[in-house]
């Protein structure tokens, strides 16, 4: 089984000179499998697009907008990601489906999923986790001290994200030089716990702390990707202002960094006028 995004990653990295690689494509929030006939969806992500149409585990999706997905020989769940991604955000696409016995259309209007995480967090505190330090266990930071000061955390799969720590460099060194040396808000890597966390380092190189959690303590698994960093800017009080997904081999990694370092320093300066 698998994500819908997830997929994608496997089919931008063969289709070299394709669709360009986006860090927060067009998404419809599936978990499925391929079967003989079509694309059976597995799971439904909360809030998301397939959820909202009224799409339910054991369908399978036959086409999209009148396309079979058997009209190749990559399987019904790549063509479905094919298809899915070559869409913008805010597209409507028309499903084609079998539901029991029944043969069904079901229009979806396709989101993003940093709008998915918006809704989820933005405005909302964070749980109440304990996270421990990858580097020295001993050490844990709770998430409940986190206030008090701008808190950036980036949830990610360490051991499966390439490059992830080349982009918490890029967001660490670009907070020091927007703020000219000033405080700058905390910047935390944190990954599922493993049963091994020293190996973490050996995938991710980056000097930013890195900190282990429960696999659903900050972000339910059915949003975590393995080839993407989930950026969460949290304000002095405690509070999630600002959600962005990146890939860190996106073709518009620089603007997606962009986002999360103009969000950082608003909510920076914020704090220093409250204080």
């Amino acid at each position: 089984m698998r994500w819908l995004l997830a997929l994608a990653v496997v089919l931008a990295a063969g289709l070299a000179g394709a669709e360009p690689r986006a860090s927060n494509p067009a998404f419809v929030g599936i978990k499925m499998s391929d079967v003989g006939f079509g694309c059976r969806v597995d799971d439904v992500v909360a809030g998301g697009p397939a959820k909202v149409a009224g799409l339910r585990a054991q369908d399978v999706i036959l086409a999209i907008d009148d396309a079979s997905l058997l009209q190749n020989q990559q399987g019904s769940c790549t063509t479905l990601v094919q298809k899915i991604t070559a869409h913008a955000p805010g597209d409507t696409v028309r499903i084609q489906l079998h539901r029991g016995i029944d043969t069904i259309t079901v229009k979806v209007a396709l989101s993003t999923r940093a709008e998915v995480l918006h809704r989820r967090f933005v405005g909302h505190s964070l749980a109440s986790a304990t996270l421990s330090d990858a580097d020295d266990p001993r050490t844990t930071y709770e998430i409940d001290d986190l206030r008090g000061h701008v808190t950036v955390l980036g949830w990610f799969h360490a051991d499966t994200c390439v490059n992830c720590g080349s982009v918490f460099d890029r967001v660490r060194d670009g907070l020091r030089e927007r703020l000219h040396g000033e405080d700058i808000p905390t910047v935390l890597a944190v990954t599922p716990t493993v049963r091994d966390p020293s190996t973490l380092r050996k995938v991710f190189t980056s000097s930013v702390k890195l900190a282990t959690a429960p696999e659903d303590a900050i972000l339910e698994n059915e949003l975590l990707e393995g080839d993407r960093i989930h950026f969460l800017i949290i304000d002095a009080k405690g509070i999630v202002r600002f959600v962005s997904p990146i890939a860190p081999d996106s073709d518009d990694i620089d603007a997606a960094l962009d986002e999360v370092l103009a969000a950082c320093e608003q909510e920076e300066h914020a704090a220093k006028v409250r204080r």
